[in-house]
């Protein structure tokens, strides 16, 4: 069965473009929204499955022309569909198309990378390699703070939550808590459930790890920065949604939020892996908290490690070859 992968990097092509059992497996770097509507019928006639990256368009239009081209299963390399862009699940249905997601990215790469960011907020490593890169190799104004006894909140404790207490909690960190379910490994390490306002309070460091829901959207805005401590550090390898971007500019210019370290922003279609170099970054706020020194961006490399992509390239071999077998596909919407 031949299939084709879209939005692929090199590291994904090495791990998929050959055959693998019956599976012929055809890579492009293109994304499916950015071919033309006959190029993606040729590209996609007689092929019954597809996937896709987590910035491919899936609306109504293309989702027809892949249906016309003969497309009956699409494989989501992200665990989360909501995060899609116009992804149409109407037109998923009336299509008759089934659609899957990789459901588990590795929680150890996210949670490594929020350590990285943490470390390097209370280092002031950013800092110290923009001036060693220039040739100035002083101390002046790069003393830095330890983590032993500082108060970190986790907003989120699931699988990647729970990972980054354990990292903080053995570098001598207080762990507070707010997720309406509560994780006995959260208890077992010492840490405490607050309430919502209890944890924007009391503690130094806020590191976010909450689903992207209407309740949770914009979680991080004027009040809850307004209730920090002044100076928090703040950081966001989970959902861009959570953050208010102008709110956060604010609470920098404040000093309510000390240092910012991110891997999302809720622009991150517009804003990430793409080159502003020439013509700067699109999102005006976003363009402004980039300036700050104390804050720390990373595009989306949290999950981005060799043992991460290879774990969702098999995941979706597996997709592809229940789909070619007769199965229905694991994790699937639609049909």
């Amino acid at each position: 069965m031949r299939c084709v992968i879209f939005s692929t990097i090199a590291p994904e092509v090495e791990l998929l473009s050959s055959k693998v059992g019956t599976l012929d497996i055809d890579c492009v770097s293109q994304s499916v929204h950015e071919l033309r509507r006959d190029a993606l019928l040729r590209l996609c006639k007689g092929v019954r499955a597809v996937s896709v990256g987590r910035t491919d368009v899936l609306n109504g239009v293309t989702l027809r022309v892949l249906r016309e081209a003969g497309v009956e299963a699409i494989v989501v390399r992200h665990p989360s569909l909501s995060d899609m862009p116009e992804l149409d699940l109407d037109a998923v249905r009336s299509l008759n198309i089934q659609l899957c997601r990789i459901p588990h990215v590795s929680s150890a790469a996210v949670a490594e990378l929020t350590i990285a960011l943490v470390l390097s907020l209370f280092r002031n490593v950013p800092q110290a390699y923009v001036r060693a890169a220039g040739g100035n190799l002083t101390q002046a104004s790069l003393i830095g703070h330890e983590l032993g006894g500082k108060t970190c909140g986790l907003l989120g404790t699931g699988r990647v939550g729970v990972r980054v207490a354990h990292a903080l909690a053995a570098l001598g960190c207080k762990i507070l808590a707010y997720d309406a379910f509560e994780s006995p490994h959260i208890i077992e390490l010492g840490g405490e459930y607050v309430s919502l306002d209890e944890l924007w309070e009391r503690s130094d460091i806020i590191s976010l790890h909450a689903p992207l829901v209407e309740a949770t959207r914009h979680i991080v805005n004027d009040e809850s920065i307004r209730k920090l401590k002044h100076g928090t550090v703040l950081v966001n390898t989970s959902r861009g949604g959570l953050m208010d971007p102008a709110a956060v500019l604010r609470g920098l210019e404040s000093g309510q939020i000390g240092a910012l370290g991110v891997d999302v922003f809720e622009c991150d279609n517009d804003v990430f892996l793409r080159d502003h170099g020439v013509h700067g970054v699109p999102d005006k706020n976003v363009s402004r908290i980039l300036a700050y020194p104390r804050v720390l961006v990373t595009p989306h490399l949290a999950s981005f490690t060799t043992e991460s992509l290879t774990t969702v390239c098999k995941g979706v071999l597996t997709s592809l070859e229940q789909f070619e077998r007769g199965e229905r596909i694991d994790n699937c919407s639609g049909q």
